[in-house]
């Protein structure tokens, strides 16, 4: 999949990066809350939280109470309502050396998906699925690929944000591993 057109990149304070995709409004920026979709996942394209992942309604996040990471709320506060973004927070801004057990290892960096649909009670336009076509182009766009645009029920369609995964090298212990449990292993039965 190729990924959508990025409109401009910020990096803000403390090296949190913004990559915006949609431009919001321009002016109804969040003092108190917001509410999002959003996706994220880690720098290996884990996803380890999506709302409409999980038939969620738009996820509701408190500003300046310490209720969500720092990296996150300094990306929130610059984005206005109706903003598609991607948000690249530094692990010492997001979990650091702590993690989230079984779910998100310590000294990660995250990447999150975000959509504003309300800044302090105000909801932005309803806006369809936002077409992936439209995307690379830089429109906004409405509806879903059709058979016209030569997608059908057998395209298997990976997300666009799997197209930047930045897979890390394996580890020294892993390839340690790996020569360990080929030992003694007739070499054809490693050969695929």
């Amino acid at each position: 999949a190729t990924p959508p057109r990025i409109l401009r990149v910020e990096t803000l304070q403390a090296g949190v990066e913004l990559r915006i995709l949609v431009e919001g409004d321009g002016c109804t920026f969040p003092k108190e809350s917001v509410e999002a979709h959003l996706v994220g996942r880690l720098p290996t394209g884990c996803v380890f939280e999506s709302t409409k992942g999980k038939f969620q309604p738009a996820m509701r996040m408190e500003l300046g109470k310490s209720a969500i990471i720092p990296g996150m709320e300094i990306g929130l506060r610059s984005l206005s309502l109706g903003a598609l973004a991607e948000l690249h927070i530094p692990s010492r801004l997001a979990y650091a050396h702590i993690g989230v057990p079984h779910i998100v290892p310590p000294n990660s960096d995250l990447l999150f998906e975000i959509e504003l649909v309300a800044v302090d009670g105000v909801r932005a336009e309803s806006r369809e699925a936002v077409d992936s076509d439209d995307l690379r182009r830089g429109e906004g766009g409405t509806g879903s690929p059709t058979a016209a645009d030569g997608v059908d029920a057998q395209t298997l369609a990976y997300p666009w944000w799997l197209a930047r995964v930045e897979r890390p090298p394996p580890t020294s212990y892993y390839l340690a591993f790996c020569r360990h449990l080929g030992r003694g292993v007739p070499a054809h039965t490693l050969e695929r």
